[in-house]
């Protein structure tokens, strides 16, 4: 090795580490932006539409509709985010499930929606119900766009909540939607609506990395 290139060698080695470093950054930052980026806000009617009352309990204070498109990852953790609600208060909360499916997705589905995991974690979960939904109809009439989604009216058929369940993408745990739907199933929250965003797969997309 000559002079010359020894001479090199240290600014090279600072190069290739400022390119690593930079590289890592980059990636976080990306990873970061896609943990936190929510999805189209949702447009729910303020009265439950004509076609999902027949869904809705009559018993129970809050009915929830969550959107779920059968290959979204981060629909799993909503889906907890419900188990832990329900758990907490069993006699006030009802969720349905609308399973998107139907002949447009179909052919890009990795799995039949009705014999799929979601489908099968709402059919075993208490107080729960799976609609199929096809082609996504009934989770447009509340004016959802990404999966895990979640509208809740109450036995009036009012509208008093919309949004997603996480605080961020893919992740369960404690969030300001937990909280104000708690406060609603408990008759301890104003009659005011609230909104959160919504972290989830956009339910028209038939591409999904499963």
């Amino acid at each position: 090795m000559t002079a010359k290139n020894k001479k090199r060698t240290p600014a090279t080695l600072l190069l290739v580490a400022s390119l690593w470093v930079g590289g890592i950054a980059a990636g976080s930052i990306a990873m970061w932006n896609h943990e936190y980026s929510s999805a189209e806000p949702n447009d729910a009617p303020l009265s439950l539409p004509p076609q999902l009352q027949t869904f809705a309990s009559a018993e129970k204070p809050i009915t929830l509709f969550m959107a779920v498109h059968p290959d979204c990852p981060c629909t799993g953790a909503s889906l907890e985010q419900v188990d832990r609600l329900i758990a907490r208060n069993p006699d006030s909360i009802r969720l349905v499930g609308l399973v998107r499916g139907g002949e447009e997705s179909a052919a890009h589905s990795k799995h039949d929606f009705q014999t799929g995991t979601y489908w099968k974690r709402l059919s075993a979960m208490p107080n729960a119900q799976p609609v199929a939904d096809a082609n996504g109809t009934l989770a447009r009439l509340l004016g959802t766009h990404a999966s895990g989604a979640t509208i809740a009216y109450d036995q009036s058929g009012n509208l008093r909540f919309q949004g997603g369940l996480t605080a961020s993408r893919g992740h369960a745990g404690p969030s300001h939607a937990l909280t104000e739907l708690e406060s609603i199933a408990r008759q301890s929250a104003p009659l005011e609506l609230c909104t959160t965003p919504t972290f989830g797969c956009a339910l028209e997309n038939d591409s999904i990395p499963f």
